[in-house]
């Protein structure tokens, strides 16, 4: 995951900054290019962020790229772009990129600050099956930590071992639901255990 902040700074400079420090403390900041254009217009025009590039992609809509203001609903970017493709196919939202973005139950939604695309997706049927141990989901982990086993853990509810096992630690890059042969939603399964540990007060 390039785009993750960590190992983008270890990409461009070397140095390597452990998981849960600050990157100042390290003489690194890190910031995107949007980011930057609305600190320029901070300082200098006294100016709020109130707009926002927005894209709109997949094979289920046409795509086009807005700059929108903040509040806009995702619905009217929707019906701008010209409506979905296939009417009669149902279709996946994906709210953010395709591996770390977060798939969408409402179309009821608006532009915040920090959203910046959609994907909307023919619907392919991705049947589960059960996990074969392949460990594919281990060695493709960034920050190392073993996905099949906290799914099991959440499954059984058992915020000990979700602790053990570091779930906070995931960056929810999706990866491990990318590689996994048996097309478990692992990723899913990451951020249900950073909720349920966070519930439970850990």
């Amino acid at each position: 995951p390039q785009g993750w902040e960590l190992e983008t700074i270890q990409a461009a400079t070397g140095i390597k900054i452990p998981q849960g420090k600050i990157t100042a403390e390290y003489g690194v900041l890190n910031f995107n290019v949007s980011t930057l254009v609305g600190l320029y217009r901070a300082v200098k025009k006294r100016s709020p962020v109130l707009e926002r590039f927005f894209t709109i992609s997949g094979n289920g809509i046409h795509n086009k790229n807005f700059r929108v203001r903040i509040g806009t609903s995702i619905l009217d970017l929707i019906e701008l772009a010209g409506g979905f493709k296939d009417l009669e196919i149902p279709k996946t939202l994906i709210l953010g990129g395709p591996m770390m973005g977060v798939s969408m139950d409402s179309q009821d939604m608006v532009i915040t600050h920090t959203v910046t695309s959609l994907i909307v997706n023919n619907e392919v049927s991705r049947e589960e099956e059960p996990c074969i141990h392949c460990a594919s989901c281990v060695y493709s982990c960034p920050v190392k930590i073993q996905p099949v086993q906290i799914m099991n853990a959440f499954k059984r509810q058992d915020l000990d071992f979700l602790h053990d096992l570091a779930v906070n630690k995931c960056i929810e890059c999706g990866l491990c639901s990318y590689v996994c042969p048996s097309k478990i939603h692992l990723t899913d399964y990451m951020r249900k255990g950073k909720s349920l540990l966070k519930e439970g007060g850990r």
